[in-house]
Protein backbone atom coordinates (compact mmCIF):
# COMPACT_ATOMS: atom_id res chain seq x y z
CA UNK A 1 0.00 0.00 0.00
CA UNK A 2 2.46 2.36 0.46
CA UNK A 3 4.53 1.71 -2.60
CA UNK A 4 2.36 4.80 -4.63
CA UNK A 5 3.05 7.41 -1.42
CA UNK A 6 6.96 6.32 -1.98
CA UNK A 7 6.87 6.34 -5.55
CA UNK A 8 5.04 9.49 -6.65
CA UNK A 9 6.25 12.65 -5.05
CA UNK A 10 3.44 14.68 -6.43
CA UNK A 11 0.77 12.68 -4.57
CA UNK A 12 2.89 11.96 -1.52
CA UNK A 13 3.08 16.05 -0.98
CA UNK A 14 -1.02 16.41 -2.03
CA UNK A 15 -1.60 13.92 0.48
CA UNK A 16 0.56 15.23 3.24
CA UNK A 17 -1.31 18.51 2.06
CA UNK A 18 -5.01 17.29 2.44
CA UNK A 19 -3.90 15.81 5.91
CA UNK A 20 -2.81 19.17 7.17
CA UNK A 21 -5.58 20.63 5.79
CA UNK A 22 -7.98 18.29 6.85
CA UNK A 23 -6.59 18.43 10.58
CA UNK A 24 -6.86 22.11 10.47
CA UNK A 25 -10.59 22.06 9.05
CA UNK A 26 -11.35 19.61 12.21
CA UNK A 27 -9.92 21.65 14.94
CA UNK A 28 -12.04 24.63 13.35
CA UNK A 29 -15.14 22.73 13.33
CA UNK A 30 -15.22 22.84 17.26
CA UNK A 31 -13.04 26.07 17.72
CA UNK A 32 -15.46 28.09 15.32
CA UNK A 33 -18.90 26.73 15.95
CA UNK A 34 -18.30 27.73 19.74
CA UNK A 35 -17.02 31.10 18.98
CA UNK A 36 -20.82 31.62 16.88
CA UNK A 37 -22.27 30.72 19.96
CA UNK A 38 -20.51 32.86 21.83
CA UNK A 39 -20.98 35.48 19.66
CA UNK A 40 -24.50 35.33 18.78
CA UNK A 41 -26.13 33.26 21.19
CA UNK A 42 -28.16 32.20 19.36
CA UNK A 43 -29.15 28.65 17.90
CA UNK A 44 -30.64 29.95 14.64
CA UNK A 45 -27.35 32.24 13.63
CA UNK A 46 -25.18 28.82 14.77
CA UNK A 47 -27.56 26.95 12.29
CA UNK A 48 -26.47 29.02 9.28
CA UNK A 49 -23.19 28.40 9.63
CA UNK A 50 -24.54 24.48 8.54
CA UNK A 51 -26.98 25.96 5.93
CA UNK A 52 -24.47 28.08 3.91
CA UNK A 53 -22.73 24.76 3.65
CA UNK A 54 -25.85 23.51 1.97
CA UNK A 55 -26.68 26.56 0.16
CA UNK A 56 -22.46 25.92 -1.75
CA UNK A 57 -22.95 22.79 -2.40
CA UNK A 58 -25.45 23.61 -5.06
CA UNK A 59 -23.49 26.65 -5.97
CA UNK A 60 -20.06 24.33 -6.35
CA UNK A 61 -21.51 23.28 -9.81
CA UNK A 62 -21.12 26.81 -11.34
CA UNK A 63 -17.40 27.23 -9.28
CA UNK A 64 -16.65 23.60 -10.20
CA UNK A 65 -17.02 24.73 -13.79
CA UNK A 66 -14.60 27.60 -13.44
CA UNK A 67 -12.42 25.33 -11.26
CA UNK A 68 -12.53 22.60 -14.94
CA UNK A 69 -11.13 25.43 -17.13
CA UNK A 70 -8.71 27.38 -14.80
CA UNK A 71 -5.24 26.64 -13.65
CA UNK A 72 -5.89 24.22 -10.86
CA UNK A 73 -2.76 24.30 -8.77
CA UNK A 74 -2.75 28.05 -9.03
CA UNK A 75 -6.47 28.40 -7.79
CA UNK A 76 -6.19 25.83 -4.36
CA UNK A 77 -2.87 27.62 -3.61
CA UNK A 78 -4.57 31.23 -3.87
CA UNK A 79 -7.93 29.89 -2.06
CA UNK A 80 -6.30 28.33 0.56
CA UNK A 81 -4.31 31.71 0.84
CA UNK A 82 -7.67 33.62 1.45
CA UNK A 83 -9.02 31.10 3.75
CA UNK A 84 -5.93 31.77 6.11
CA UNK A 85 -6.15 35.76 5.93
CA UNK A 86 -9.94 35.63 6.32
CA UNK A 87 -9.24 33.84 9.62
CA UNK A 88 -6.91 36.25 10.90
CA UNK A 89 -9.00 38.33 10.15
CA UNK A 90 -11.78 37.42 12.10
CA UNK A 91 -9.55 36.40 15.24
CA UNK A 92 -8.35 40.23 15.05
CA UNK A 93 -11.76 41.63 15.11
CA UNK A 94 -12.37 38.48 18.29
CA UNK A 95 -9.57 40.16 19.94
CA UNK A 96 -9.93 44.01 19.71
CA UNK A 97 -13.85 43.59 20.59
CA UNK A 98 -15.37 44.44 16.99
CA UNK A 99 -17.03 41.12 15.92
CA UNK A 100 -20.32 41.28 15.51
CA UNK A 101 -22.97 39.51 14.44
CA UNK A 102 -23.47 40.61 11.02
CA UNK A 103 -19.59 40.62 10.64
CA UNK A 104 -19.36 36.94 11.78
CA UNK A 105 -21.52 35.87 9.11
CA UNK A 106 -19.77 37.96 6.38
CA UNK A 107 -16.94 35.99 7.52
CA UNK A 108 -18.85 32.62 7.04
CA UNK A 109 -20.09 33.67 3.81
CA UNK A 110 -16.72 34.59 2.45
CA UNK A 111 -15.19 31.46 3.68
CA UNK A 112 -17.93 28.91 1.78
CA UNK A 113 -17.41 31.08 -1.44
CA UNK A 114 -13.79 30.71 -0.94
CA UNK A 115 -13.81 26.91 -0.14
CA UNK A 116 -16.41 26.90 -3.45
CA UNK A 117 -13.25 26.64 -5.40
CA UNK A 118 -10.28 25.11 -2.96
CA UNK A 119 -12.95 21.89 -3.02
CA UNK A 120 -13.15 20.82 -6.43
CA UNK A 121 -9.57 22.07 -7.43
CA UNK A 122 -8.62 19.35 -4.99
CA UNK A 123 -10.53 17.04 -6.14
CA UNK A 124 -9.91 17.79 -9.32
CA UNK A 125 -5.91 17.67 -9.02
CA UNK A 126 -6.38 14.16 -7.83
CA UNK A 127 -6.27 12.19 -11.24
CA UNK A 128 -3.66 14.72 -13.03
CA UNK A 129 -1.09 13.40 -10.51
CA UNK A 130 -2.17 9.48 -10.05
CA UNK A 131 -2.45 7.01 -12.81
CA UNK A 132 -6.38 5.76 -13.37
CA UNK A 133 -4.91 2.30 -11.71
CA UNK A 134 -3.52 3.50 -8.83
CA UNK A 135 -6.85 5.56 -8.30
CA UNK A 136 -8.78 3.22 -5.75
CA UNK A 137 -5.45 3.20 -4.02
CA UNK A 138 -5.36 7.06 -3.56
CA UNK A 139 -8.56 7.42 -2.52
CA UNK A 140 -7.91 4.96 0.01
CA UNK A 141 -5.03 6.33 1.45
CA UNK A 142 -6.73 9.84 1.73
CA UNK A 143 -10.08 7.89 3.63
CA UNK A 144 -7.78 6.30 5.77
CA UNK A 145 -5.36 9.43 6.73
CA UNK A 146 -8.54 11.34 7.67
CA UNK A 147 -10.42 8.97 9.55
CA UNK A 148 -6.63 8.85 11.96
CA UNK A 149 -6.78 12.78 11.56
CA UNK A 150 -10.54 13.33 12.53
CA UNK A 151 -10.40 11.33 15.81
CA UNK A 152 -6.98 12.96 16.68
CA UNK A 153 -8.61 16.18 15.96
CA UNK A 154 -11.78 16.05 17.45
CA UNK A 155 -10.33 14.65 20.71
CA UNK A 156 -7.91 16.58 20.98
CA UNK A 157 -9.63 19.94 20.04
CA UNK A 158 -11.27 20.49 23.15
CA UNK A 159 -8.08 20.26 25.24
CA UNK A 160 -6.84 22.59 22.78
CA UNK A 161 -9.13 25.31 23.24
CA UNK A 162 -8.98 25.08 26.94
CA UNK A 163 -5.02 25.40 26.72
CA UNK A 164 -4.45 28.26 23.90
CA UNK A 165 -7.99 29.46 23.74
CA UNK A 166 -10.72 29.94 20.89
CA UNK A 167 -8.16 32.40 19.27
CA UNK A 168 -5.34 30.13 19.15
CA UNK A 169 -7.32 26.83 17.71
CA UNK A 170 -8.38 29.05 15.22
CA UNK A 171 -4.71 30.17 14.45
CA UNK A 172 -3.69 26.24 14.24
CA UNK A 173 -6.43 25.70 10.76
CA UNK A 174 -4.74 29.91 9.52
CA UNK A 175 -1.38 27.62 9.93
CA UNK A 176 -2.75 24.58 8.04
CA UNK A 177 -3.69 26.22 5.23
CA UNK A 178 -0.21 28.14 4.68
CA UNK A 179 1.02 24.74 4.83
CA UNK A 180 -1.27 23.26 2.08
CA UNK A 181 -0.42 26.21 0.07
CA UNK A 182 3.26 25.71 0.41
CA UNK A 183 3.11 22.00 -0.33
CA UNK A 184 0.90 22.51 -3.24
CA UNK A 185 3.30 25.01 -4.66
CA UNK A 186 6.39 22.47 -5.32
CA UNK A 187 3.65 20.13 -7.10
CA UNK A 188 4.13 20.43 -10.89
CA UNK A 189 0.97 19.90 -12.59
CA UNK A 190 0.49 19.77 -16.87
CA UNK A 191 -2.66 20.59 -17.71
CA UNK A 192 -4.73 22.34 -20.55
CA UNK A 193 -6.08 25.39 -19.59
CA UNK A 194 -8.93 27.32 -21.84
CA UNK A 195 -10.19 30.31 -20.03
CA UNK A 196 -14.01 30.88 -20.31
CA UNK A 197 -14.56 34.33 -22.41
CA UNK A 198 -18.15 34.62 -22.55
CA UNK A 199 -21.38 33.95 -19.86
CA UNK A 200 -22.95 32.25 -22.75
CA UNK A 201 -19.38 29.77 -23.05
CA UNK A 202 -19.89 29.55 -19.39
CA UNK A 203 -23.87 28.52 -19.88
CA UNK A 204 -22.40 25.95 -22.03
CA UNK A 205 -20.13 24.43 -20.29
CA UNK A 206 -22.34 24.24 -17.41
CA UNK A 207 -24.73 22.12 -19.15
CA UNK A 208 -21.81 20.27 -20.64
CA UNK A 209 -21.24 18.63 -17.06
CA UNK A 210 -25.11 17.68 -17.15
CA UNK A 211 -24.80 16.15 -20.04
CA UNK A 212 -21.84 14.23 -19.64
CA UNK A 213 -23.13 12.62 -16.53
CA UNK A 214 -26.91 11.88 -17.78
CA UNK A 215 -25.07 10.17 -20.90
CA UNK A 216 -22.93 7.61 -18.39
CA UNK A 217 -25.39 5.04 -17.06
CA UNK A 218 -22.94 3.78 -14.87
CA UNK A 219 -22.82 7.12 -13.17
CA UNK A 220 -26.16 7.92 -13.09
CA UNK A 221 -26.83 4.14 -11.49
CA UNK A 222 -23.62 5.07 -8.42
CA UNK A 223 -25.12 8.63 -7.72
CA UNK A 224 -28.91 7.07 -7.57
CA UNK A 225 -27.49 4.42 -5.20
CA UNK A 226 -25.48 7.08 -3.22
CA UNK A 227 -28.13 9.32 -2.89
CA UNK A 228 -30.10 6.67 -1.27
CA UNK A 229 -27.40 5.15 0.80
CA UNK A 230 -26.71 8.47 1.78
CA UNK A 231 -30.35 8.90 2.92
CA UNK A 232 -30.42 5.96 4.80
CA UNK A 233 -27.25 5.99 6.54
CA UNK A 234 -27.09 10.16 7.61
CA UNK A 235 -29.62 9.47 10.73
CA UNK A 236 -27.02 6.89 12.48
CA UNK A 237 -24.59 10.00 13.25
CA UNK A 238 -27.92 12.39 13.69
CA UNK A 239 -30.27 10.24 15.80
CA UNK A 240 -28.20 7.89 17.55
CA UNK A 241 -28.55 9.52 20.38
CA UNK A 242 -32.19 9.24 20.86
CA UNK A 243 -31.29 5.30 20.12
CA UNK A 244 -28.62 5.45 22.97
CA UNK A 245 -31.69 7.05 25.40
CA UNK A 246 -33.99 4.73 24.70
CA UNK A 247 -31.68 1.69 25.11
CA UNK A 248 -30.63 3.37 28.13
CA UNK A 249 -26.98 3.21 27.82
CA UNK A 250 -25.04 5.95 28.99
CA UNK A 251 -24.72 8.82 27.38
CA UNK A 252 -20.77 8.65 26.92
CA UNK A 253 -21.78 5.71 24.60
CA UNK A 254 -22.65 7.85 21.91
CA UNK A 255 -19.02 9.19 21.16
CA UNK A 256 -17.89 5.81 22.17
CA UNK A 257 -20.03 4.59 19.15
CA UNK A 258 -18.77 7.16 17.01
CA UNK A 259 -15.43 6.61 17.93
CA UNK A 260 -14.98 3.00 17.12
CA UNK A 261 -17.45 4.22 13.73
CA UNK A 262 -13.48 6.10 12.65
CA UNK A 263 -11.81 2.64 13.19
CA UNK A 264 -14.34 0.62 11.36
CA UNK A 265 -13.50 3.36 8.67
CA UNK A 266 -9.77 3.33 8.79
CA UNK A 267 -10.14 -0.66 8.60
CA UNK A 268 -12.49 -0.34 5.52
CA UNK A 269 -10.06 1.82 3.54
CA UNK A 270 -7.61 -0.64 4.28
CA UNK A 271 -9.76 -3.72 3.22
CA UNK A 272 -10.49 -1.87 -0.14
CA UNK A 273 -6.83 -1.56 -0.94
CA UNK A 274 -6.45 -5.39 -0.34
CA UNK A 275 -9.73 -6.42 -1.67
CA UNK A 276 -10.16 -4.27 -5.56
CA UNK A 277 -6.79 -6.56 -6.89
CA UNK A 278 -9.08 -10.27 -6.52
CA UNK A 279 -13.03 -8.35 -6.62
CA UNK A 280 -14.19 -6.37 -8.84
CA UNK A 281 -15.28 -2.56 -8.26
CA UNK A 282 -19.01 -3.30 -8.51
CA UNK A 283 -19.12 -5.98 -6.58
CA UNK A 284 -16.88 -4.30 -3.78
CA UNK A 285 -19.03 -1.87 -3.75
CA UNK A 286 -22.14 -3.80 -3.20
CA UNK A 287 -20.43 -5.01 0.01
CA UNK A 288 -20.22 -1.72 1.36
CA UNK A 289 -24.33 -1.78 1.02
CA UNK A 290 -24.22 -5.32 2.89
CA UNK A 291 -22.31 -4.36 5.65
CA UNK A 292 -24.10 -1.52 6.35
CA UNK A 293 -27.20 -3.03 5.96
CA UNK A 294 -25.93 -5.94 8.65
CA UNK A 295 -24.79 -3.14 11.21
CA UNK A 296 -28.20 -0.78 11.11
CA UNK A 297 -30.09 -4.93 11.90
CA UNK A 298 -27.88 -5.11 14.70
CA UNK A 299 -29.15 -2.07 16.08
CA UNK A 300 -32.48 -4.10 16.34
CA UNK A 301 -31.47 -6.12 19.11
CA UNK A 302 -30.24 -3.86 22.33
CA UNK A 303 -26.91 -5.81 23.42
CA UNK A 304 -23.77 -3.25 24.18
CA UNK A 305 -21.42 -6.25 21.76
CA UNK A 306 -23.97 -5.65 19.44
CA UNK A 307 -23.89 -1.85 19.92
CA UNK A 308 -20.12 -1.73 18.90
CA UNK A 309 -20.22 -4.29 16.48
CA UNK A 310 -22.63 -2.24 14.81
CA UNK A 311 -20.48 1.06 15.32
CA UNK A 312 -17.27 -0.73 13.53
CA UNK A 313 -19.18 -2.08 10.49
CA UNK A 314 -20.71 1.21 9.86
CA UNK A 315 -17.57 2.13 9.46
CA UNK A 316 -16.16 -0.14 7.21
CA UNK A 317 -19.09 0.25 5.03
CA UNK A 318 -19.31 3.60 4.87
CA UNK A 319 -15.77 3.61 3.98
CA UNK A 320 -16.15 1.10 1.48
CA UNK A 321 -19.03 2.84 -0.09
CA UNK A 322 -17.69 6.74 -0.13
CA UNK A 323 -13.68 5.21 -1.56
CA UNK A 324 -15.39 3.30 -4.05
CA UNK A 325 -18.10 5.78 -5.37
CA UNK A 326 -15.24 8.25 -5.85
CA UNK A 327 -12.85 6.14 -7.76
CA UNK A 328 -15.64 5.07 -9.80
CA UNK A 329 -16.62 8.36 -11.30
CA UNK A 330 -13.24 9.49 -11.47
CA UNK A 331 -12.49 6.61 -13.73
CA UNK A 332 -15.00 7.25 -15.69
CA UNK A 333 -15.02 11.18 -15.94
CA UNK A 334 -12.08 12.41 -18.47
CA UNK A 335 -9.73 14.41 -16.67
CA UNK A 336 -10.99 18.04 -18.32
CA UNK A 337 -14.69 17.67 -16.25
CA UNK A 338 -13.71 16.18 -12.83
CA UNK A 339 -14.69 19.39 -11.07
CA UNK A 340 -17.74 19.93 -12.81
CA UNK A 341 -19.20 15.67 -12.72
CA UNK A 342 -17.80 15.83 -8.65
CA UNK A 343 -20.21 18.77 -7.66
CA UNK A 344 -22.78 17.67 -9.46
CA UNK A 345 -22.25 14.24 -8.04
CA UNK A 346 -22.30 15.77 -4.56
CA UNK A 347 -24.86 18.33 -4.95
CA UNK A 348 -27.78 16.08 -5.63
CA UNK A 349 -25.72 12.76 -3.28
CA UNK A 350 -26.12 15.37 -0.63
CA UNK A 351 -29.57 16.81 -0.56
CA UNK A 352 -30.29 13.21 0.20
CA UNK A 353 -28.81 13.73 4.11
CA UNK A 354 -31.25 16.06 5.11
CA UNK A 355 -34.14 14.09 4.03
CA UNK A 356 -33.05 10.92 5.40
CA UNK A 357 -32.83 12.64 8.81
CA UNK A 358 -36.33 14.76 8.47
CA UNK A 359 -38.36 11.25 7.81
CA UNK A 360 -36.10 9.44 10.27
CA UNK A 361 -37.19 11.96 12.89
CA UNK A 362 -40.92 12.37 12.16
CA UNK A 363 -40.73 8.19 12.39
CA UNK A 364 -38.78 8.36 15.63
CA UNK A 365 -41.93 10.53 17.16
CA UNK A 366 -44.04 7.37 16.61
CA UNK A 367 -41.96 4.28 17.46
CA UNK A 368 -38.69 3.23 19.01
CA UNK A 369 -35.60 4.29 17.02
CA UNK A 370 -34.47 0.47 16.51
CA UNK A 371 -37.43 -0.17 14.53
CA UNK A 372 -36.74 2.77 12.24
CA UNK A 373 -32.93 1.43 12.14
CA UNK A 374 -34.32 -1.86 11.36
CA UNK A 375 -36.47 -0.59 8.53
CA UNK A 376 -33.73 0.95 7.31
CA UNK A 377 -31.07 -1.78 7.16
CA UNK A 378 -33.70 -4.06 5.26
CA UNK A 379 -34.08 -1.28 2.90
CA UNK A 380 -30.11 -1.27 2.63
CA UNK A 381 -30.41 -4.52 2.07
CA UNK A 382 -32.26 -3.87 -1.43
CA UNK A 383 -29.67 -1.61 -2.24
CA UNK A 384 -26.98 -4.12 -2.14
CA UNK A 385 -28.98 -6.04 -4.76
CA UNK A 386 -29.68 -3.24 -6.89
CA UNK A 387 -25.92 -2.61 -6.82
CA UNK A 388 -25.02 -6.17 -7.83
CA UNK A 389 -27.53 -6.29 -10.51
CA UNK A 390 -26.78 -2.33 -12.17
CA UNK A 391 -23.41 -1.73 -11.10
CA UNK A 392 -21.08 -3.31 -13.58
CA UNK A 393 -17.34 -2.12 -13.47
CA UNK A 394 -14.23 -3.63 -13.40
Amino acid sequence: MKELFVSNKRYRLFLIGVVVSNAGDYVDDIAFAQLVYSITKSTLFSSYVFAVKIVFSFLNILSATLVDKWNKKKLLTLSCLLQGCLIVCLIFSYKIGILSTPLLLTFVTLQAIFSSFAKPAQTAILPLIVETEDLVEARAQISIADQFIQIVSYAGAGAMIAAIGISGALMVDVISFGVIALLFSFIKIREEITPIKSFGEFSRNVTEGFVFVKSQKVIIIVLLLTFFGNFLVTPIDSLMPAYTSQVKYPETYFSFYMTVMAVGGICGGFFVTKMQKVITKGVLFSMGYLIGAVSMILLQFPEELLYFCSAYSMGISISIVSILNASIIQILTPKEMTARVFSIFKCISFTASPLGILIAGMLGEIVFMRWIYGIYGVAMLALTLLSLKFCHIK
